[in-house]
């Protein structure tokens, strides 16, 4: 069905062809041509009386070039097309000697052009208009001589139009396909398996990202997990029957077994696509492979427990011995107390092995002490603090947390340096994990709202970054001060909220107080330090300054 808008766009162009050529030896022919083509009037007229209707008046003129012979008007075809302007219609008469005739001037100009539509004329009747057809193929007319102004007007009219509207239609077929070429390119270069599926019938429209399939898997169940029907429950299920009833996103966990038998977890994204009438009639589906990360994760979480039974282990050892060690110091006090030691014994405890047992015992006393320090040491006593050491800790914890699981974080400091703040332990470990949480937030967001869009050059950018640190830690220092940046990508914070998300109670979410941006100020103000944001292209970086304090203090 044509759209009913098209001719109407047509027509509000600016850059329509208007070009006409006319080819007729009879000077009197060719007046009146340019007659016809230069007196709207006259035209308008004339063709309320050839057909009875007013001719509204579109503004709509024609640029006419006109010549006698018919090897003229093929190099000034030849000459318009290599221009870049070809004409839109020609004007042909049949006999024009002493030159070629009518048939032959046709077929040279459309060895030339093979889009201009021609339209023969004459008063001889002894041409076979099958055979033009048979040289000069489409976009082929006649009309009769005498001609008539109306006619020939309105010819010139409905053929430049076809011109016209071949041409915007070939433009649009042509930009459809270089989009569908550039999508499905788009397609095979994903780094996750991405499918397009149709929702009623679970086809897959298209698919991409590495996906090996065979022209008979149609579905996605078939496509993606080798089933003859849809995932089930147990899998994590299709979240088709969500999108139906909801029309929102999808994201949900799924495993599968592999052809090799290996279980592999999947995050499986779905879209919805809608049509024109706003309803759902696709679906967009792509699956991240998380099975070698959550691996990570969970070896990770297993190595920080370890650590943490390792040290509580120590811990309660060390306690023990402490209590034997004072046992035992007790005892060597009461035996250095006994004034009478004869015999044996007095000889195995003398006094000199009594005070090196004290001795002894002791050592083992301070040394325990020494070790224990960090356990025994109040978190909420001012300390000075070694920013690696701390940082290190805070990136440990925060890589299990809940906002930080699965999310790298761009480390830049000089290692080994001597960098030391005072605060107590508890503060700073507050100051540098509501930072981090803050970023990952920001984070979520921004891939959320990727996500959501729908647009491809979205998830284009989605499958970009989705293995990349979105989250930077940035340490600098001076002679008198540590700075730390902490940044994230995403969307920006408006100029007018960059000093009021640090006040009590501000929150960018739709419901809850933040991540303690306000908490992050007051700890700092104690430790005579600072905090501010700002804006740098399509991320947010929050600046801490601390006082820089020597470290054997």
């Amino acid at each position: 069905m044509t759209n009913p808008g098209f001719e109407k766009n047509l027509l509000s162009g600016n850059t329509l062809n208007r070009r006409i050529l006319v080819i007729d030896d009879d000077p009197g022919i060719l007046q009146l041509y340019r007659a016809t083509f230069s007196s709207n009037d006259d035209i308008a007229a004339e063709f309320s009386d050839l057909t009875g209707m007013e001719m509204i008046d579109d503004g709509f003129s024609f640029e006419l070039t006109t010549a006698t012979q018919g090897e003229e008007g093929v190099e000034l075809v030849r000459t318009a097309f290599e221009q870049g302007r070809p004409f839109a219609v020609v004007f042909l008469d049949i006999m024009m000697p002493p030159g070629i005739d009518g048939l032959e001037t046709a077929t040279k100009i459309r060895e030339v052009d093979t889009e201009v539509h021609i339209v023969i004329s004459s008063a001889h009747s002894d041409y076979n208009p099958t055979h033009f057809r048979g040289y000069v193929f489409g976009h082929l007319y006649f009309m009769r001589k005498p001609i008539n102004p109306a006619e020939v007007e309105h010819m010139a009219y409905n053929a430049s139009m076809g011109w016209n509207r071949n041409q915007q239609l070939q433009k649009e077929l042509n930009n459809n396909l270089a989009y569908q070429l550039w999508l499905n390119k788009l397609f095979d270069t994903l780094p996750v398996p991405v499918i397009v599926i149709d929702i009623e019938t679970h086809q897959v429209l298209m698919n991409g990202g590495g996906i090996q399939s065979n022209h008979q898997s149609t579905t996605c169940y078939q496509q993606l997990y080798h089933r003859d029907t849809p995932c089930s429950d147990a899998q994590g299920g299709c979240p088709l029957q969500s999108i139906r009833e909801n029309g929102e996103p999808v994201v949900v966990e799924h495993s599968h077994i592999a052809p090799s038998g290996e279980l592999r977890r999947y995050e499986l994204h779905s879209i919805p696509l809608h049509n024109e009438q706003g309803v759902v009639h696709q679906l967009l589906e792509f699956s991240i492979d998380m099975t070698d990360r959550v691996q990570q994760l969970t070896e990770k979480e297993t190595l920080v427990r370890q650590q943490k039974q390792l040290f509580d282990t120590f811990r309660s050892t060390a306690h023990t011995m402490k209590n034997s060690v004072s046992y035992l110091n007790g005892m060597a006090e009461r035996i250095a107390k006994i004034q009478d030691r004869s015999g044996e014994l007095g000889e195995l405890l003398s006094d000199d092995r009594v005070q090196l047992i004290q001795e002894q015992v002791w050592m083992i006393h301070t040394m325990l002490q020494l070790a224990l320090g960090n356990a025994k040491e109040s978190a909420n006593q001012q300390a000075t603090l070694s920013i690696q050491q701390k940082i290190e800790e805070t990136l440990s914890l925060f890589s299990i947390s809940t906002l930080g699981k699965g999310k790298q974080v761009a480390l830049q400091m000089v290692h080994g340096s001597d960098l030391c703040i005072s605060m107590t332990p508890i503060d700073c470990q507050t100051l540098l994990q509501n930072l981090l949480n803050n970023a990952a937030d920001a984070v979520d967001q921004y891939m959320s709202e990727l996500l959501s869009s729908g647009k491809p050059e979205d998830i284009e950018l989605l499958m970009e970054i989705q293995d990349k640190a979105l989250i930077g830690l940035q340490v600098t220092h001076n002679k008198n001060e540590i700075q730390i940046e902490v940044s994230n990508q995403g969307a920006t914070i408006p100029e007018k909220h960059l000093e009021s998300i640090f006040e009590q109670g501000f929150s960018k979410k739709k419901s809850g107080n933040g991540v303690g941006l306000y908490d992050v100020r007051q700890i700092l103000r104690q430790s005579n330090g600072s905090i501010s944001a700002r804006n740098h292209e399509n991320s947010v970086i929050f600046l801490v300054t601390l006082p820089r304090v020597d470290c054997d203090s």
